[in-house]
């Protein structure tokens, strides 16, 4: 599919209805316009989404980093947009809870793999049930529907809904981001 730059931006031609605009984690903007439309029009809109694009991209800054986690005492992790100190302790039971600005891992063997499983349950534990609270709260306020709703772990997207087949996955890393969530829902 041909290719130009237009406002410095790439434009990608493509066999498409509506120009699409596409803002990746790594800040990468993506444009895509139908073949025959006039690249005046791609420009009054690249400008006025400029705006909508540079929020989109320092709230990606904000983002954390995604670092190879070792699960250990000591490190950081986010739930809900907050940074938490990981501690880890010996225990008769596998649980992870927050306490005093700090997260708890407990673990009945001190295992890599046993403690990102356990760490990783716990955000799919806490992110089905926010994630249905908020979705409820969110299309009760737009008088929406859905008849499915999927959270799992994905490394390509945030999110992505099916409106026809009202079908929307979420993606459980969102819970550790809870600004970035909300903006998702809206």
């Amino acid at each position: 599919m041909p290719k130009e730059i237009i406002l410095g931006y790439e434009v990608e031609r493509k066999k498409v209805k509506n120009i699409n605009l596409r803002v990746y984690s790594d800040r990468k903007i993506y444009i895509s316009a139908p073949m025959n439309l006039d690249s005046g029009y791609i420009e009054n809109f690249i400008r006025s989404k400029k705006s909508w694009i540079e929020e989109i991209q320092q709230k990606l800054d904000k983002i954390p980093k995604a670092e190879v986690l070792q699960y250990i005492t000591g490190e950081k992790l986010y739930y809900l947009g907050v940074i938490y100190e990981l501690e880890v302790a010996l225990s008769n039971e596998n649980r992870v809870f927050l306490h005093e600005g700090k997260m708890i891992l407990k673990v009945k063997e001190d295992t890599f793999e046993l403690k990102k499983n356990v760490v990783s349950r716990w955000y799919f534990e806490k992110s089905k049930v926010l994630f249905k609270e908020l979705m409820e709260k969110y299309l009760k306020r737009m008088n929406e529907e859905i008849d499915h709703l999927t959270k799992k772990k994905m490394k390509s997207s945030c999110s992505f809904c099916k409106k026809k087949k009202k079908y929307i996955n979420l993606n459980v890393e969102l819970i550790k981001t809870w600004y970035f969530f909300s903006f998702i829902i809206l």
